[in-house]
């Protein structure tokens, strides 16, 4: 920039030289023409040489003043910038800023020139980054012509700098080498520094991510173990001869034990979350299925709660659906659940309607309405955030954990749907979300029968007795050949031994010593096409991905249904006794006391009476026993009046296990203890059960 200053004042000077010689010239010249007058012309000269002279000097100094303001506004400008600015030829440096001089420690450039012909000398030469020479290029006209990111390394005071390198031509030439160039390097050291740090970071953050993971896939696995033997032996027995109380305990633990799956898979949503991976598994129900799922969801959420709720359904309950009925219970369940923890005093409303069919398609709107405290608008697109809660007027009764919303919206996501939501403060709100769902016919089917195969081999690998106990038993059923393993190395000695015996392998995953993987790899190098089966209650995703990459043929979480167990047998063995299966009958045998209609028969000795009673009996359930479990929840006075009555009549027409139901009730209110949602839904199943009963009167 001075060299530039002081070209621009030297050109000023020779200006004002040759101005001043011009001047002198012409006045000479005038003179000559007019000499005879001299005093007119003396005078004339001596007035107008200075004037003339002045303004000249005066028109200068002005050009200089206004160039050299520039100039210094220039020369501050390109000394203020932080990056580097250079102006080269691509072979030597003709100007640089003051950022340059102080980044190579010298006082001007001249003296970084008497060391240094280029900036390209200090270049650390490694792929990826620019040198000297870029093939047959300078470095500069390497950059001019391939703009997007180019870097260069230097070396100072024992670090290294890293700077991103950009290159502009001064003025328009199409002639690039005789160009003069304006280079800014700008060093993005820290900025590659702190980018560093944040993958480090991620990279830690990734793995305690996956610790968590494994963490929570092996804690799934140590529970679904003992529940996997709780549900499996459960079956068994529903397989015996069982009393109607032996019938309802059992069926009571099998609940409860599929509800305690249905909580380790809750927790696992938190996971399922981060991993965005919720999977769905297609089961075949109906709505009136599913409805009544619903309904014991609400009973449960009714409990304490003076809301009044509405279902309303306009759809066929017959319509039987392929999709996962689960999934779609826990969506709704986070819905109702938020609408009752949000409404006191209030209503709540599920609506289930059928918005379109089309051939084997149906889509169901379904959509949760409550006239809670609603949702003010700066935060209704931020309630699906995870661990996202409103402080609504310091509410502390509305205390929870934020994922609720966040995983249903997950879940409508695998669905390709998703949730809506309009809402207004201190008026309520309304949650809805649409399903495609594939619409089947329905067949009817009893308790599952179980397939007669015909010399079958399996080898059932697991570290725990009980389970083996439990799918030898389930096999057994099926004359299966079943023989037990109970780790991964006797599972490769019993294979090594009789190798050619076996026609299916179930291989726990999760055994100590040699896992799962590891006894599937060792056996697959004596036979490569035996079908290994993971039977395993482990549910991790990575778990999956390795069975599949090991070849293992399928992937079975426990606890598994006997029907989902011969499926997959059905599909790897081809060794069924005929072409069509034959079934041995395995329907439950249960001493069915939900009306013992004898006792009725012997009282009145007429069935056209005892048929007129239960009619009538009937009529009172659909009329005024029509709403007692609504009238149990809200536990007042009239309640129980109905319950007395109810007792009554279900003890006097042989309805025993009606009558049990009411009793059990009638016993905690003697002892001043509200009845617990077991035993309400106890008694709704109870009625439910004698309104089947009694659906062909005219048959008995």
């Amino acid at each position: 920039m001075n060299k530039i200053l002081s070209k621009t004042r030297n050109l000023i000077l020779i200006l004002i030289v040759l101005s001043f010689f011009i001047l002198s010239f012409l006045l000479f010249d005038i003179y000559e023409s007019h000499k005879k007058d001299k005093d007119f012309f003396k005078i004339i000269i001596l007035l107008l040489v200075p004037i003339l002279y002045i303004y000249i000097l005066y028109i200068f100094k002005r050009i200089y003043d206004i160039a050299n303001f520039h100039l210094k506004e220039s020369t501050k400008i390109f000394n203020s910038q932080k990056n580097i600015l250079l102006i080269t030829d691509g072979k030597e440096i003709n100007d640089a800023n003051r950022a340059f001089l102080d980044y190579f420690s010298y006082k001007t450039l001249e003296g970084f020139k008497k060391d240094y012909k280029c900036i390209c000398d200090h270049f650390i030469e490694e792929k990826g980054y620019l040198s000297a020479e870029m093939g047959t290029d300078s470095w500069a006209k390497y950059v001019y012509l391939n703009p997007n990111d180019n870097l260069a390394k230097i070396k100072r005071d024992n670090k290294i700098h890293i700077f991103k390198v950009f290159v502009q031509k001064i003025e328009e030439s199409k002639d690039i080498e005789n160009t003069k160039l304006v280079v800014t390097l700008e060093d993005i050291s820290n900025e590659l520094a702190i980018n560093k740090e944040l993958r480090e970071q991620k990279t830690i953050l990734q793995n305690s991510n996956n610790s968590k993971a494994q963490f929570l896939a092996n804690i799934s696995h140590e529970l679904r173990t003992p529940l996997n033997s709780v549900i499996g032996f459960s079956n068994l027995l529903f397989d015996t001869k069982l009393q109607k109380e032996q019938y309802n305990l059992l069926k009571n633990i099998d609940n409860s034990s599929r509800i305690l799956i249905n909580t380790i898979d809750d927790i696992l949503n938190v996971l399922k979350i981060d991993q965005k991976n919720i999977e769905l598994e297609n089961n075949y129900f109906s709505f009136d299925e599913l409805i009544k799922n619903i309904e014991d969801i609400i009973l449960k959420l009714s409990i304490n709660s003076k809301n009044i709720f509405t279902l309303n359904k306009n759809i066929d309950i017959f319509y039987k659906v392929k999709s996962d009925k689960a999934r779609i219970l826990q969506l709704l369940t986070i819905l109702l659940s938020n609408s009752y923890k949000f409404t006191q005093n209030g209503n709540i409303e599920l609506e289930i309607r059928l918005l379109n069919e089309i051939d084997k398609n149906i889509e169901v709107l379904f959509s949760v309405k409550d006239t809670g405290i609603g949702i003010d608008k700066e935060h209704i697109n931020s309630i699906f955030n995870e661990f996202f809660k409103v402080d609504i007027l310091n509410h502390k009764d509305y205390s929870g954990t934020g994922l609720g919303l966040a995983i249903a919206q997950n879940i409508a996501n695998a669905f390709n749907t998703k949730i809506e939501v309009e809402s207004e403060t201190d008026k309520g709100s309304v949650f809805s979300f649409s399903l495609s769902l594939e619409k089947i016919k329905e067949e009817k089917k009893n308790s599952y029968n179980y397939p007669i195969f015909e010399d079958i081999n399996i080898l059932v690998v697991d570290d725990n007795k009980a389970n083996c106990e439990l799918s030898k038993k389930i096999l057994e059923k099926s004359n299966v050949n079943v023989t037990i393993a109970y780790s991964g190395e006797e599972a490769l000695e019993i294979f090594k031994k009789s190798k050619d015996k076996f026609d299916l392998i179930f291989m726990d995953i999760l055994m100590p010593g040699l896992n799962g993987f590891d006894t599937t790899l060792k056996i697959r190098e004596f036979d490569s096409n035996i079908p290994i089966i993971a039977l395993t209650a482990s549910t991790s995703i990575i778990d999956k991905e390795l069975a599949n990459e090991i070849k293992m043929d399928d992937f079975l979480s426990k606890p598994v249904e006997p029907k989902t167990l011969f499926e997959t047998i059905f599909k790897y063995i081809n060794k069924v006794r005929t072409n069509e299966i034959d079934y041995k009958s395995a329907k439950t045998n249960l001493i069915n006391d939900i009306l013992n209609i004898e006792v009725l028969r012997a009282k009145l000795s007429n069935n056209d009476l005892v048929i007129d009673i239960l009619r009538s009996f009937i009529e009172e359930i659909n009329s005024y026993f029509i709403n007692i479990i609504e009238e149990l929840i809200k536990n007042d006075e009239e309640s129980r009046n109905m319950l007395y009555s109810l007792k009554g009549m279900s003890g006097n027409i042989g309805a025993n296990a009606l009558y049990n139901a009411c009793i059990r009730i009638e016993n905690k209110y003697k002892r001043d203890i509200n009845p617990e949602f077991e035993d309400i839904k106890l008694l709704k199943d109870e009625i439910e059960n004698i309104k089947n009963e009694l659906k062909y009167l005219d048959d008995l």
